[in-house]
């Protein structure tokens, strides 16, 4: 069928017909691109066609979507994201793409493009014809389609430096629903990023006395009380965050720092000694334990936390999650040969604390006193709150 069709148009180049089938013919073999340029031909030359060429389009954007979940199930990112950039090519009247799309390029740690993905999933639900062409069920999901679109682009322009336009957005969001937690933790993060430090207080103020703010709200109203030398308000926040989430590293992390800055010791000594157990080979977790040690009167086990330290071999540094399951840190060679591989076997948990999986990231050490950079990425069913390692060769 196609190649007839191909050999009509080499016939009569003005026919759409022609065109026509041989868009459908592409669109059967997958071939979205070639498929959407005949049936564009064919829809120029004769616009009446647009209504009949419709269904196509709609059923193909169906299959190219469903084989992009396929592609993310397998954990074929890249695959799954040209296959949702075709389904928006060949069919730009619905938002489930261009929303999975944003998420797919977010993973990916290609904000820009998420951002852009986002942005179209919204313009499709603010288009009139989409309240008139949905029945009403559709359409509000699709509503709840564009309030995650605007949340989520409003994230990627924060990571992306571009605070100044996250703050419309969220602002925007705030709007619509007054009430939308995360939309007013968010704000107050871009807020301190563009300087506005004092309004952003008052919103991380809000969220520590709210007791429906999530571990995420409460932990990024304690990075903001933390820059804005809020030491009390950001220890607090953080202390709320490993509460409700104990496997949080990072948040324990912070709460160390906040609480060694202002030498609150006592305060300090269970939460560093829970930083050492799961992040061992963290030479600022022995020295916040052993300060805290020496200051609430056990000398003695802060000798030993200290020999503990000095006898690492190498350490593990600059470790951070930085969203949608990606860990980052770096070993540092303190006195292993160069050349020598170290395996770290990472157990992640839930907020509850729960184990929920765990992964093996082996890294080969360079010259002594050089780091190498590691990265991993956490792919399993629940979601992620929490990491911790363990060293199981060297």
């Amino acid at each position: 069928a196609l190649q007839i069709s191909l050999d009509g148009i080499a016939a009569d180049p003005d026919n759409p017909q022609s065109y026509f089938h041989a868009g459908v013919a592409y669109l059967g073999l997958k071939q979205y691109a070639q498929a959407d340029s005949m049936l564009d031909k064919a829809e120029w030359i004769w616009p009446e066609y647009i209504e009949q060429i419709e269904p196509f389009r709609e059923n193909a954007w169906i299959q190219a979507y469903n084989d992009a979940l396929g592609r993310i199930e397998a954990g074929d990112e890249r695959g799954a994201a040209e296959l949702f950039e075709m389904a928006n090519l060949v069919y730009d009247k619905r938002p489930e793409a261009y929303l999975n799309l944003g998420n797919t390029y977010a993973n990916m740690g290609e904000f820009e493009k998420s951002v852009e993905a986002y942005r179209k999933a919204i313009e499709v639900v603010e288009r009139p014809e989409s309240k008139e062409e949905r029945d009403e069920e559709t359409y509000q999901q699709w509503q709840r389609y564009r309030l995650n679109a605007k949340l989520n682009m409003a994230q990627m322009l924060l990571l992306n430096d571009r605070a100044e336009e996250a703050i419309d957005l969220y602002n925007e969001i705030l709007e619509e629903d007054p009430d939308n937690k995360t939309a007013r933790s968010n704000l107050a993060v871009a807020m301190a990023q563009t300087g506005q430090s004092e309004a952003a207080l008052g919103i991380y103020e809000e969220l520590l006395n709210n007791p429906e703010a999530s571990v995420l709200d409460l932990y990024n109203a304690g990075v903001g009380m933390y820059q804005a030398e809020n030491f009390e308000g950001a220890a607090t926040a953080f202390e709320k965050v490993v509460e409700r989430s104990p496997m949080n590293r990072d948040a324990l992390q912070n709460l160390a720092q906040t609480l060694a800055i202002s030498e609150q010791w006592e305060r300090l000594a269970p939460y560093a000694k829970r930083l050492v157990e799961l992040d061992p080979y963290n030479e600022f977790a022995y020295r916040f334990y052993a300060r805290a040690l020496v200051a609430t009167g056990e000398e003695q086990e802060a000798v030993a936390q200290m020999e503990k330290m000095q006898a690492l071999p190498f350490t593990v540094d600059n470790m951070q999650f930085r969203g949608a399951g990606r860990i980052a840190g770096s070993i540092l060679n303190k006195s292993m040969e160069p050349g020598t591989e170290v395996t770290l076997r990472f157990h992640f948990y839930d907020e509850a604390g729960n184990e929920i999986g765990t992964q093996d990231v082996t890294v080969t050490l360079g010259a002594q006193d050089t780091q190498e950079v590691f990265q991993l990425k956490y792919e399993g069913e629940g979601e992620l709150a929490g990491y911790g390692y363990e060293v199981v060769t060297s």
